[in-house]
């Protein structure tokens, strides 16, 4: 796919906390540029975000943020104002050099316009840890190995997956389920 990002534009879109862990990973270990957006993040929250992080993001228009970025990462929650934010418009901004990561939930980018602009060739690739269809079925076009002129990057929804993680998920949600049992409040520790 990219071969050297260093000094690359990495785009977030949405700057919480998995956005800004991708911001201090995309600066801090690959020195990249950061710019992010999102409908209602300002200068000032960016800031506060990555306040004591030693790295500074550049909030931008969502234009820019297409336009610009080597990188476009999706890191926003989906829901009814963010369903298909990312859509042919959207994808026609990118650098035809780009990669777009969504680590998010499909639903946020429109899967035909992803298909098309793969197909065309004109983005460089994507990577996908999140599918319109989960598990995505074995008939799938995205499983076509040569249909796409970009390249695709393809994993189950589990890119986030460590030994130590899988094993942190399952003690948490053990303690959970004995809370629950015992009638004790779960609290924010819930299983999803």
């Amino acid at each position: 796919m990219m071969t050297h990002v260093s000094g690359k534009v990495l785009g977030v879109v949405g700057l919480g906390k998995l956005g800004a862990q991708m911001a201090r990973t995309g600066a801090l270990g690959f020195g990249m540029e950061v710019v992010a957006w999102s409908e209602h993040l300002t200068p000032g929250r960016a800031e506060a975000v990555m306040r004591g992080s030693g790295v500074v993001v550049r909030v931008v228009g969502k234009e820019e943020l297409f336009r610009c970025a080597d990188v476009v990462s999706l890191h926003v929650v989906l829901g009814p104002g963010t369903r298909g934010v990312v859509g042919a418009r959207e994808l026609g901004w990118m650098k035809r050099t780009a990669v777009l990561v969504n680590t998010a939930r499909a639903g946020l980018v429109e899967e035909e316009a992803l298909r098309a602009v793969l197909r065309e060739g004109r983005i460089r690739g994507a990577c996908l840890d999140v599918w319109w269809e989960e598990p995505l079925p074995a008939e799938s076009e995205w499983r076509g190995a040569g249909a796409w002129q970009g390249e695709v990057l393809m994993s189950p929804h589990m890119g986030y997956v460590t030994a130590w993680q899988m094993h942190r998920w399952y003690q948490e949600q053990k303690e959970c389920v004995e809370r629950w049992l015992a009638g004790e409040d779960v609290g924010e520790r819930r299983m999803n």
